[in-house]
């Protein structure tokens, strides 16, 4: 499950990666097919995310608002999070959050 900003972040960092000239029109497609493939299931009604608490925690972990919107509704449903990014990876570990797809 991710949170309902996924898909935004998601066209971000390819929108972000044609600009630079780092990903190719035909490589966006595979990915997007790919995406299409996975059971993604977006948290449509982010009740396990409450405004203040984002702030709050994203103030004290020195974490964007976005990576802690994850780590919170990760904690809210008991899941594993998946990530490559090393600051949640350490955040999430000393929350006693189970971490994958770094190895």
């Amino acid at each position: 499950m991710v949170p309902a900003h996924w898909a935004i972040e998601v066209a971000n960092g390819l929108a972000v990666g044609r600009r630079r000239g780092r990903i190719e029109n035909s490589e966006i497609s595979a990915f997007c097919g790919a995406l299409d493939r996975l059971d993604v299931r977006i948290e449509e009604s982010p009740d396990a995310i409450r405004l203040p608490e984002l702030i709050e925690r994203a103030a004290r972990l020195d974490l964007t608002s976005y990576d802690v919107a994850y780590i919170l509704l990760a904690s809210a449903i008991g899941s594993a999070l998946g990530t490559l990014d090393r600051r949640i990876i350490a955040t999430a570990g000393s929350l006693g959050i189970e971490t994958f797809g770094h190895e």
